[in-house]
């Protein structure tokens, strides 16, 4: 609900016809303060996304009537807000084996260990013994408690559902009752440690595992580009596949004349590839990384990444295979043992060179 109402105020603000709109907008900015961010407020949030729908709103409602806040209610916008209560504070001493049922049944692997993992500054991954790791996982666990979840009441109807990871595209997952009650509580613990100053350095407000855009953009156009056969003539095995499978080359992608009758020339700021065999479970997946900086700052920037000379993309991908496949569960020990072997990664000057 916020999320569409930010859009909506994203999309109309800027109208001067929209007149109820802008008239509305301070007094509706207004009550979601007082209900969510005054001191009392009677729905308090800390959970980061609904924080950062409702600060967009009561933003650009400030921007529409200036005077619609004072500088005393303004100064409760922001960090950190110490006048709130934590929904952390004060949660029940639940029973070690009853944090450990709830963790079992509704904190998968990736979840564990990537997405909570990332509340943690400095933690290495897998790293399940780190102390400040220890305090947080229980907390959000005991926090999925006291909103409700039961494992005894979901753990059946959740076998039922697709367990498998989201894709961007992908309109049919459902998440698990599990997911959802750990989604809350980890958006919740962001906000908090966020205002604390407790997450790492690059991470912001707004965590990147938000997956609506409340603009709602147009789909994206797709095109089809020549790419290389990464999978005939060669290892099949899986050892092989991995030690010595081809690293792809996608410079003739680069930079292009004309792109789907469009005359350029183009070039790639940022993309992904993934190449599938088509008869076996064999992949390939590559981001490519266009970066802009000052021809000052080239050099400098190759040595942090390969040490060449001239720097147009970063180029790294990786050689595995499909995520359903058996080999790749059976592969977490070779990957471990030998992550330097199937990765690579390649930098690429542009036809015109860096000099502009």
């Amino acid at each position: 609900m916020f999320a569409a109402a930010y859009g909506v105020v994203l999309a109309n603000w800027s109208d001067l016809h929209a007149v109820d709109m802008r008239e509305s907008l301070p007094k509706v900015a207004r009550e979601i303060y007082q209900a969510m961010f005054e001191p009392g407020a009677m729905h308090p949030t800390w959970h980061a996304l609904y924080q950062q729908y409702c600060f967009g709103i009561i933003a650009i409602a400030r921007m529409v009537d200036p005077a619609c806040f004072s500088e005393d209610e303004a100064a409760h916008l922001l960090p950190p807000f110490s006048h709130l209560p934590s929904p952390f504070d004060s949660l029940p001493q639940y029973d070690p084996a009853v944090i450990e049922r709830a963790k079992d049944a509704a904190i998968r692997m990736d979840f564990g260990n990537y997405t909570i993992g990332r509340l943690i500054p400095d933690r290495s991954n897998y790293n399940y013994s780190n102390p400040e790791y220890q305090q947080v996982l229980p907390a959000i666990i005991s926090r999925m408690l006291v909103l409700g979840y039961d494992p005894e009441q979901f753990e059946v109807v959740d076998r039922q559902m697709n367990s498998g990871p989201r894709m961007g595209g992908d309109k049919h997952k459902v998440d698990r009752y599990g997911k959802k009650y750990g989604w809350i509580a980890y958006f919740e613990m962001w906000g908090v440690r966020y205002a604390q100053g407790l997450l790492a350095e690059w991470n912001s407000a707004r965590p990147s595992d938000a997956n609506i855009d409340p603009t709602f953009p147009l789909e994206a156009e797709c095109i089809d580009l020549p790419l290389p056969d990464l999978f005939s003539c060669q290892p099949t095995a899986t050892g092989d596949w991995i030690v010595n499978g081809p690293q792809p080359d996608y410079r003739n992608i680069l930079e292009n004349i004309e792109v789907d009758g469009l005359v350029g020339p183009w070039v790639v700021l940022d993309g992904f590839l993934e190449q599938n065999a088509p008869t076996d479970d064999r992949q390939v997946f590559t981001f490519l990384r266009g970066v802009l900086v000052d021809s000052g700052e080239v050099d400098r920037l190759c040595t942090l990444f390969t040490g060449l000379e001239l720097l147009v993309w970063l180029m790294w991908g990786e050689r595995g295979f499909h995520y359903r496949s058996t080999e790749a569960h059976n592969m977490h020990e070779y990957f471990t043992n030998n992550q330097y072997i199937h990765k690579r990664t390649h930098v690429y000057q542009t036809a015109s060179g860096t000099e502009s």
